[in-house]
């Protein structure tokens, strides 16, 4: 995923828990971008109390993109596209935000 964006050393890159492995680590690492990837429980091992502190703050940062999604699912029905086809369902998405944006900079601005 890495190669399709464009992200800039330093830069952080938040994940959750589910894509926590060494070799995800390791790969940010040399890239020279920040860890961001949740901490992850294992069997027999528990969190170190860093970790916990790490995954409190990644998920403070987290919350606020992953409320938007959440939005966009509850209160406006995108938890399956209604059409077929990359572009049609990019589309659909982008129509969606954008609705969200309109609607959240009216309410912003008090209109």
């Amino acid at each position: 995923m890495l190669d399709e964006v464009d992200v800039r050393n330093g830069e952080s890159i938040y994940a959750d828990k589910g894509y926590s492995s060494q070799l995800n680590r390791y790969v940010l690492q040399v890239r020279g971008l920040t860890d961001g990837i949740m901490h992850k429980a294992a069997r027999n091992r528990e969190l170190t109390l860093a970790e916990k502190v790490a995954n409190r703050l990644i998920s403070s940062v987290r919350a606020k993109v992953e409320r938007v999604f959440g939005t966009l699912k509850r209160g406006y029905g995108f938890f399956r596209a209604s059409y077929l086809g990359v572009a049609k369902v990019e589309l659909e998405f982008l129509l969606n935000a954008m609705a969200f944006n309109l609607k959240k900079a009216v309410l912003k601005v008090g209109c």
